[in-house]
């Protein structure tokens, strides 16, 4: 008769105990967890997509002297699952004279319209401003060749949010393209 190995036994029966014993476990998750994930789940999905609005562009105009300066612009805004808003704005002076920067907090979108609020977070041209409460306003006119240019107003130190009534006159932009989703 064969010798069998002790080691070889105690092995055997550890790993036979370790799997056995695995199985047995209970990785159940608590009803009441699953629960609250479903529900925020569904209120993510019952609110759908959220209102966003994003642009790229320049912006021609008149100086008093009758001749023209140019801006550059950019920005988005996304509206969050909680309903906050979030989102960033750059102004470049062409010619690099001057750049302001600023978070946007506020966002409120009327079909291809949309206002936005928020503050200025840095500025080479005025640092006083830096703090200051901003609004502007957009336009999205279609996409195209046989579609209206696209529009943003001038971006206005205000103390006004997104949310206050009243619109703000709008400028055509020369090149870029402006997106409002509802």
């Amino acid at each position: 008769m064969k010798k069998i190995n002790l080691s070889l036994i105690t092995l055997m029966s550890v790993t036979l105990f370790f799997f056995y014993g695995c199985d047995s476990e209970s990785l159940t998750v608590p009803q009441e967890e699953l629960n609250i994930e479903l529900l925020e789940k569904t209120e993510i999905a019952a609110k759908g997509n959220m209102p966003s609005v994003n642009g790229q562009g320049t912006v021609i105009l008149a100086d008093v002297s009758g001749g023209t300066f140019n801006r550059r612009f950019a920005f988005h805004a996304n509206t969050m699952p909680d309903g906050s808003v979030s989102g960033k704005a750059v102004v470049t002076y062409i010619g690099g004279e001057g750049k302001i920067m600023y978070d946007i907090d506020c966002l409120t979108v009327d079909g291809n319209t949309a206002k936005l609020s928020g503050v200025v977070t840095s500025s080479t041209t005025n640092t006083a401003n830096v703090g200051q409460g901003i609004r502007f306003m957009v336009k999205d006119n279609g996409e195209g060749k046989n579609a209206d240019p696209d529009q943003i107003s001038f971006i206005y130190i205000s103390s006004l949010t997104c949310n206050d009534a009243g619109g703000l006159p709008l400028n055509d932009i020369d090149g870029g393209n402006i997106q409002v989703k509802n």
